[in-house]
């Protein structure tokens, strides 16, 4: 697992969080593809977490001044700097300033939050794989390429799953293009036969009800690079929507033991006339739907403890009133919850019976007025309004 955040980062200019956005991106997982810097851009690759994805990319361009902008593409030609199968205009920026402002991080080599904050107002966006398809059909992979025509055999590595006279979308790993196709037939495991392939398919390109969930957007609105009956190899994207399952207002028992706050983030495709969930994440970014929150406040999921601290060192927290078993908190997550150092989430990496050591220094020392809850899992809510859903970002992990 990969992933990694930055919680808050104070950055002077664009280009600090420029640098913090790559070194991010780098410990996540996701490969460095076409490095253009020279020309205010950068691409990167991924094919999920799991390495169970086709490779699709992520363009990250700086050309407009406090503006840093994120287009996804299916496919990116390093050779000719330029994409392929893209979201087009359904492009996400955040805005930063030379004269400083915050940077936050989240994700893994699937999926990607951004968000930046100048004064009080925030700018967002999120990239990458959503980490979960719903659709049962498998995706499938071209073991040998494919020539356009009438009644092509495609050699994939699985059928299973597959219903002739059904249709399903084919998506080039290497730009070839997307494009809906019908199963005419199933010859064995490993052989369908498609009624017409529009264009030729390399190895390695994917087929299914869902061949890619990848896209670009900014928490409610998902574009994705390979939409139902989205065709050719052209720049259009498909739509999603972020979808409430359930009527918040109303405890839905055993979600992380979350009440009313985070909920698994599921898109629903809007695009043209064709509706349907797509795909979900409920690993590490969360849907957040409590408007009794603010951005910033920190929520823990299934306390285990919580007390005042007495004091606090560099990557410490002692409160003598505790007897603790040794070590019994390791990968625990400790909120700050008021007083001096509030707001600070850390990984618990050892205790004693009066003090806690954390994984990663505080950026404010604990003191005798800090209120602490120890949690198994620790949350940062950003976004959140009465109107605009929010998201929650897991930390101390």
């Amino acid at each position: 697992m990969a992933y990694s955040y930055t919680v808050n980062l104070s950055c002077a200019n664009r280009a600090a969080a420029l640098t913090e956005i790559w070194v991010r991106m780098a410990a996540m997982g996701w490969t460095l593809h076409d490095d253009m810097s020279g020309s205010s851009y950068q691409v990167w690759k991924s094919n999920g977490e799991n390495a169970d994805r086709i490779y699709e990319y992520i363009q990250i361009e700086y050309v407009t001044a406090n503006t840093i902008k994120f287009i996804a593409f299916g496919y990116w030609n390093a050779s000719t700097h330029a994409g392929t199968n893209g979201t087009g205009l359904s492009t996400q920026s955040v805005t930063t300033s030379e004269s400083g402002f915050y940077l936050w991080i989240y994700g893994n080599k699937s999926l990607v939050k951004v968000e930046t904050k100048i004064t009080a107002t925030y700018y967002r966006t999120l990239f990458g794989h959503l980490p979960t398809i719903y659709w049962n059909t498998p995706v499938s992979d071209l073991t040998q390429n494919a020539t356009s025509g009438s009644s092509v055999t495609l050699h994939v590595t699985s059928t299973t799953g597959f219903v002739a006279g059904s249709y399903y979308q084919i998506f080039g790993a290497t730009g070839e293009g997307r494009d809906k196709v019908q199963v005419s037939s199933i010859t064995n495991p490993t052989d369908m036969v498609i009624a017409s392939l529009p264009r030729n398919y390399n190895t390695g390109s994917y087929i299914g009800t869902c061949p890619s969930s990848f896209g670009v957007g900014d928490g409610n609105t998902f574009y994705n690079t390979c939409t139902w009956l989205t065709a050719g190899t052209g720049t259009a994207a498909g739509s999603c929507t972020r979808y409430v399952p359930v009527n918040v207002a109303y405890e839905v028992p055993d979600v992380r033991t979350a009440k009313d706050l985070i909920y698994p983030m599921i898109y629903q495709c809007i695009y043209a006339s064709n509706y349907g969930m797509i795909g979900y994440c409920d690993s590490y970014l969360f849907a957040a739907y409590d408007a009794s929150y603010s951005s910033e406040d920190t929520y823990g999921v299934t306390q285990q403890d919580f007390g005042t601290a007495g004091s606090g060192g560099n990557n410490t927290l002692t409160d003598l009133n505790k007897s603790w078993s040794t070590d019994q908190w390791i990968n625990k997550a400790v909120i700050i919850t008021f007083g001096t150092g509030i707001g600070q989430i850390r990984k618990i990496s050892s205790n004693t019976g009066t003090i806690l050591t954390v994984s990663v220094n505080w950026s404010t020392n604990p003191s005798s007025d800090s209120q602490y809850a120890i949690c198994d899992e620790a949350y940062r809510v950003l976004d959140i309004t009465s109107t605009t859903l929010g998201m929650a970002c897991r930390e101390g992990v």
